[in-house]
């Protein structure tokens, strides 16, 4: 527990999402800082730094005093998008301004700042091109709680619209939603469960997305013994944050269920008293008839271990004391945390040893 509460959380600044250093897929250094992010996208987007609304276009305009290095002193005049924005003091040849973005401003506003020299400097002139980009349209992420079964394969649904309160409204098209599960403190506090891949898919023109995912845990660390468990399903829309801003209006649960198993005997339908024959049964999951492998089976042939094809066989020979007639091979599989258990047995004629 110790080890896990050293592993600090940190937030995309673009969309949001909470990554680690381990989860995160990128990351950049920007004036000393280390930011994380979910993935490339989004550093993309974060680079980018797109100025709109009432936006401080200081770091756009330190190109400007960094061709006029003085210890102190003023710009003359500077002008933005051709109006005078009056004087500015420089500091360690630097300086900033605030400009304010008219609504439906789009495309490159000029900058110009004009220095008219002192008794120490002569005259100059710098100029920038600030590029001004339309504010972003917010869109809502919903998507729903799944269900399944060790070796079903589920549906994972959602949809991606402008409306916040109502799902696929003025739907967004063409648009990677992509989905994973892990199981955090909400589930339990002392033990978690690192997130995992379900899948992905993209937004149709109803804004609708769906995505499948073959339940397999094999890879997945369980947080106790037996299903069924929750997980917290989470999702997340690809858009590019030049042009959209996403909110996510959902908190919905995957849950897995154990399968039913099933068992398939091969044995002689007649034998006699004292005769040595192979008694074989496959074990499979009901869903896909996947074998189920690593696990024991019981019967007529003591505890058997099953292989890489779900198969466990022994050499069984009859005893005197079973009898003659129809008599029964009992198989059972006491079932683990994946599955659940199951028992078949299969009838054998006996007849008296020829000795």
């Amino acid at each position: 527990m110790k080890q896990q509460s050293k592993e600090r959380s940190f937030k995309d600044p673009v969309c949001g999402m909470e990554v680690s250093r381990m989860t995160a897929i990128d990351e950049c250094v920007y004036r000393g800082k280390t930011y994380y992010f979910c993935d490339r996208t989004c550093r993309e987007a974060f680079e980018a730094e797109p100025v709109s609304g009432a936006a401080d276009i200081a770091s756009k305009l330190e190109a400007l005093g960094a061709s006029l290095r003085w210890a102190g002193g003023a710009f003359d005049e500077v002008k933005i998008n051709n109006v005078p924005a009056g004087k500015v003091t420089t500091v360690n040849g630097g300086f900033s301004i605030k400009y304010n973005v008219p609504a439906n401003k789009t495309g490159a506003v000029p900058v110009e700042a004009r220095f008219a020299g002192d008794t120490l400097y002569v005259p100059n002139v710098a100029n920038a091109s600030v590029p001004i980009k339309a504010p972003p349209v917010k869109v809502y992420l919903f998507w729903n709680n799944a269900e399944g079964r060790v070796g079903d394969t589920i549906t994972l649904t959602g949809c991606l619209g402008r409306s916040a309160t109502t799902p696929c409204a003025q739907p967004v098209a063409g648009q990677k939603v992509r989905f994973w599960a892990d199981r955090g403190p909400r589930w339990n506090p002392s033990i978690q469960v690192p997130s995992f891949q379900l899948g992905s898919g993209m937004t149709n023109a109803q804004g609708k997305v769906t995505a499948s995912w073959k339940v397999e845990l094999g890879n997945v660390s369980l947080s106790n013994k037996d299903l069924p468990q929750s997980y917290t399903l989470s999702a997340h829309a690809d858009v590019d944050y030049n042009q959209y801003s996403q909110e996510k209006k959902s908190d919905p649960h995957l849950k897995v269920n154990r399968t039913p198993s099933a068992l398939a005997i091969t044995a002689p339908g007649n034998a006699k008293i004292g005769q040595t024959f192979t008694l074989k049964v496959r074990l499979t999951r009901t869903p896909d008839n996947a074998p189920i492998k690593a696990v024991k089976v019981t019967g007529p042939f003591g505890q058997q271990t099953t292989n890489d094809n779900g198969e466990a066989s022994a050499s069984y020979t009859v005893p005197s004391q079973m009898g003659t007639g129809s008599k029964p091979l009992l198989f059972k599989f006491a079932g683990e945390h994946r599955y659940l258990p199951v028992e078949k047995s299969q009838n054998i004629q006996i007849s008296p040893s020829t000795n």
